[in-house]
């Protein structure tokens, strides 16, 4: 048989054992490997998180820079707090790697997140009650980012500030405050030609309200992108992590409900185009793994761990795996047994991901990981 048949023989093999016959045996040999790493194939936009306790998330945006648009890097959080028994002090905290900074000033835009922490009721209340000190706050996340020199920045405030609210009385009348708050800060960072970019919740069915479509609308004119945290779907019991059909209803329910009536069918197609293209469909680097409680209580009778790209990888090397590609959520199950015990992994595959990266083009919706240290290099494969 000559070479060239048998290259045939071997392009074919390779195709033959893509998305449908994922084995463990082909993600431990290839999930290090990226074989275009300067060419970017999704059209829209990439905005990647990573943080300081999964430093590898360091190498792999700088080594796969030609892929990514956006990076946001979990540096710093707010405190908000009282001081002399009346006045607001909002404290900026954590520190920046400036090694990072200098090497990647001039490969994508760093919109560094700031989340709202350490910050209880009645002082967050204050806050949104008080247009000075929404004025005052404004200011200083300006000043800060622009004394870093980032282009931007990412709030991570919505969920912890309806947390913060659950138990407040008034908490929806409050809530239409806090869509006030992130208008001030955007517009006061917009006015200083810099991005603003919020975290959202993804609408989950029977589940209450985290973030609706009216707050969407009110924040669209003000936010330049919503990165929305489609993903952590199953925690209590075994299920996938970022099932496309709830995906494509959080769409459905931020977006495709939106009363366009008022305008002809060619600006309706532009302003709905406009809307997605705000918005970032959230794809994890990162997996669960469930195991079955002892002792089962009313809640679950599973004990859930988020795992890692490491973790996953001791779990092929130790178990005898099953895998099982679930068509509909598109994501690959993983399970095992100890004795009588079933344990079962979702974690993402390079399918996973190609298949998330073309609902995103699709949509005509960008595209924001979470995070990037967690994962394997084969992913960057689709993006």
């Amino acid at each position: 048989m000559d070479k060239i048949m048998l290259h045939f023989l071997a392009f074919i093999l390779v195709s033959l054992t893509s998305s449908s016959e994922v084995s463990v045996e082909n993600i431990l040999s290839q999930h290090n490997i990226c074989t275009e790493p300067f060419k970017k194939k999704f059209s829209g936009e990439v905005l990647a998180f990573l943080t300081p306790w999964n430093s590898k998330g360091y190498d792999y945006a700088l080594k796969y820079s030609a892929k990514i648009d956006y990076i946001s890097p979990c540096w710093y959080q707010l405190n908000v707090y009282t001081v002399y028994g009346y006045k607001l002090e909002y404290d900026l905290l954590g520190e920046g790697n400036k090694t990072f900074i200098e090497a990647s000033k001039d490969l994508f835009k760093i919109l560094p997140r700031i989340i709202l922490e350490n910050t209880n009721t009645d002082d967050y209340k204050k806050l949104l009650e008080s247009d000075e000190d929404q004025v005052n706050l404004s200011e200083k996340i300006k000043n800060f980012i622009i004394s870093k020199g980032f282009a931007g920045v990412m709030l991570e405030m919505w969920t912890q500030g309806n947390g913060i609210l659950r138990n407040a009385d008034q908490k929806e009348y409050l809530r239409s405050f806090q869509v006030r708050l992130i208008q001030k800060i955007c517009r006061t960072m917009k006015a200083n030609n810099l991005m603003c970019m919020i975290t959202v919740p993804a609408p989950r069915p029977n589940y209450r309200v985290e973030f609706s479509m009216g707050e969407f609308l009110k924040l669209s004119k003000f936010v330049d992108r919503f990165a929305l945290v489609s993903y952590d779907y199953s925690q209590i019991s075994p299920g996938p992590n970022s099932p496309e059909n709830w995906i494509k209803s959080c769409y459905k329910e931020l977006v495709d409900q939106i009363d366009l009536s008022d305008y002809d069918e060619e600006a309706a197609e532009s302003m709905h185009l406009k809307y997605m293209k705000q918005l970032m469909l959230g794809v994890p680097f990162y997996g669960y793994e469930f195991s079955p409680l002892d002792k089962p209580n009313q809640y679950t009778r599973h004990s859930t761990r988020a795992i890692t790209g490491n973790d996953f990888l001791q779990l092929l090397e130790k178990n005898k795996m099953r895998v099982e590609w679930e068509s509909a959520h598109n994501e690959h199950k993983f399970s095992y047994k100890i004795g009588k015990n079933e344990i079962i992994a979702y974690f993402p595959t390079k399918e996973m991901i190609e298949s998330r990266v073309k609902l995103a083009e699709k949509l005509k919706t960008g595209i924001s990981i979470w995070e990037l240290g967690q994962g394997f290099e084969y992913f960057f494969e689709a993006l």
